[in-house]
């Protein structure tokens, strides 16, 4: 653990500062799993968190797939506003790696599909070196947030994990 006031700590929140944010600094209580300021729990509504897992062809190695990966990143999704995460990690023994993405509502997701798909995206050469494994494709999000997306989630063969029923629970930093 780094001592609070380390240079390297330092660096690292004001190299992050944009995605840590946190708004309950002043009036909100925490009590375990629920958020009981309802300004918290609300800001964070329309996001949309999507996963993948992809099986690496034959004949590929981790340093390609992580450098597809690296790519699409780079390329498609750092320049999209509202792309919060996306982060990739690779499962070298058993040739896999999986995505994590999390964008602040579903017109940023759009603009990422809209990205994706354009001639030259780098997501065309990341399915030369591995394939989206069936049924790993995961969208959470409000129904209102999915309904929204519902073509793209069809397209990918994304199965839809909804939100609404968790009222104020939700907690994001």
């Amino acid at each position: 653990m780094l001592a609070r006031d380390s240079v390297r700590e330092k660096l690292f929140f004001a190299h992050n500062v944009r995605c840590l944010t946190f708004p309950w600094h002043s009036n909100a209580r925490i009590d375990r799993t629920r958020v009981t300021n309802p300004s918290v729990a609300r800001h964070d509504m329309s996001q949309v968190i999507i996963s993948v897992q992809y099986a690496w062809k034959e004949g590929v190695d981790a340093s390609t797939v992580a450098a597809a990966h690296k790519k699409l990143v780079d390329e498609c999704c750092a320049p999209i506003a509202g792309c919060r995460i996306f982060r990739y990690g690779l499962d070298e023994p058993n040739r896999r790696s999986q995505s994590y993405e999390v964008y602040d509502s579903p017109a940023a997701v759009q603009a990422l599909l809209k990205s994706a798909m354009a001639d030259g995206s780098p997501l065309m050469p990341m399915y030369a070196v591995c394939e989206v494994v069936p049924g790993s494709v995961c969208f959470q999000g409000t129904k209102e947030s999915l309904e929204t997306l519902k073509d793209a989630i069809a397209a990918f063969g994304g199965t839809c994990f909804y939100t609404d029923s968790q009222e104020d629970s939700h907690f994001a930093v």
